[in-house]
């Protein structure tokens, strides 16, 4: 029974990450329908959350991998690039304040 019950509630999980809360009302209703023993309630639990925990991993790795194609695609400066930019003008403008010090009477 537990091949069973897992196998269905794995699909029906798909990619989305339930809370823990959610999974034991599943299981609570497999076990009402037979389909589950208390025995197996536990364990199942447990590795339908950590399941959940690593679709979840999967789908927002792969989002960032989308989103950061898309940011290079359309040329879109990120907040690195723009504090390195600016970092690199403050020191210009030190260096201008500090030659025109140098050059003043």
């Amino acid at each position: 029974m537990l091949d069973y019950g897992k196998k269905a509630l794995l699909l029906g999980l798909g990619t989305l990450a339930f809370s823990r809360e959610k999974v034991e009302k599943l299981v609570d209703e497999l076990i009402k329908k037979g389909e589950l023993t208390m025995d197996e309630k536990a364990s199942l639990i447990d590795e339908l959350v950590e399941e959940g925990e690593k679709q979840e991993e999967l789908v927002l790795a792969k989002l960032k991998e989308v989103l950061k194609g898309i940011i290079d695609e359309f040329g879109i400066v990120r907040k690195d690039d723009l504090k390195a930019i600016e970092e690199r003008l403050s020191r210009i403008e030190e260096h201008i304040v500090a030659s025109e010090d140098k050059s003043a009477p």
